[in-house]
């Protein structure tokens, strides 16, 4: 295609088509000016000057499983696009490595818009796993909003159906009934459930890993031995998201407490005038307080009768005696330790 350009300088701007990619060449035929015209020009005794122009195809960018629902929770960890405990959304670059990307995520119900850039992209099809990060409760449209290759060249036009969502849905949750740590042989351990039955509990019981499959919240479970109790995790069946519950500290199931007196025995009658030592031997944790009572037969016909009561606290060793002349069968009718109590009365 042959073209004349006139300007009024010394200047002249040629105006080069980058309407479609490919190599392009222009060859400068002659020039003239004012004084000679083409015509008395012997364009074939010139050298045309040529310029060559590529243009490059604009780098492109489309979501492999364009329109797809991706699920995730709320406050999960992602630590990178390298993280193997999430999918990813795949992306799709056509160019020239390194790309950067420009995305924008649209909150569905609050109209936030966050602009995210993902640069230094090597390549052509990856898994975009950062996203996911540090995303609140609700619904986004994930949207390209730019695509720049490594030779400079730019794209911010993309369909308007070229985009995913994420759902966000919120951890399933558990809760102490009573928030305490120790607890004793013979209680119930209860926890309230948050989110959609059923719930499956993950949890270590001295060391050996257990599931529970609950529908009913609260959730107990009978502490039947002494041992440690840690919960590891919790999932509900609509989301499918995991509550790790590592912030839970272990719970600490204790022994109840014992008492034995002298020659392993729980009385002891002692006749008029004569002395004994009465020694308590305890287990359990210390600081141990107890109550023991005197009995005699009283009455006819003659019926064992509590006449006499008394309570030692503070003590701090396995072992408490006492001297006593007094006739009657002695019992410990209540014990109590640092974290747990047994009463017979």
């Amino acid at each position: 295609m042959n073209q004349r350009i006139q300007v009024a300088t010394k200047y002249a701007s040629l105006k080069m088509d980058t309407s479609k990619p490919g190599t392009y060449r222009y060859k400068i035929k002659g020039v003239s000016d004012g004084v000679y015209d083409l015509s008395d020009l012997n364009l074939n005794s010139n050298t045309p000057v040529v310029v060559e122009q590529v243009v490059e195809k604009r780098p492109t960018a489309a979501f492999v499983n364009k329109g797809r629902d991706y699920k995730t929770c709320v406050n999960s960890y992602i630590d990178g696009d390298s993280d193997q405990s999430v999918e990813g959304i795949g992306i799709s670059l056509v160019g020239q490595a390194p790309f950067t990307l420009g995305i924008e995520l649209h909150h569905e119900s609050t109209g936030k818009v966050r602009k995210l850039t993902i640069p230094d992209i090597n390549q052509s099809t990856f898994k975009l796993k950062s996203i996911f990060k540090n995303l609140s409760l609700g619904r986004y449209t994930v949207s390209f909003t730019s695509i720049v290759d490594g030779k400079g060249c730019s794209s911010s036009d993309f369909r308007d159906d070229e985009r995913v969502h994420i759902l966000v849905s919120d951890v399933p949750k558990i809760t102490p009934l009573n928030p305490k740590d120790n607890y004793c042989v013979g209680e119930r351990i209860g926890f309230a459930l948050d989110g959609v039955p059923p719930f499956d509990v993950v949890y270590e019981f001295n060391g050996k890993r257990q599931h529970a499959i609950t529908r009913t919240s609260p959730f107990s479970r009978l502490a039947s031995t002494d041992g440690n109790l840690t919960f590891i995790s919790l999932s509900d069946s609509v989301s499918n998201c995991e509550g790790r519950l590592d912030h839970m500290s272990p719970i600490i199931i204790r022994p109840i407490p014992s008492v034995r007196i002298r020659e392993e025995i729980s009385r002891q009658d002692i006749h008029e005038g004569d002395q004994a030592e009465l020694i308590f031997s305890f287990t359990g944790t210390p600081p141990y307080s107890f109550t023991y009572t005197r009995s005699e037969l009283v009455g006819r016909p003659a019926k064992l009768t509590v006449v006499e009561s008394h309570s030692v606290s503070d003590v701090n060793s396995s072992e408490y005696s006492i001297f006593t002349s007094t006739q009657g069968t002695y019992e410990v009718v209540a014990l109590e330790d640092a974290y747990c109590s047994v009463s017979n009365r």
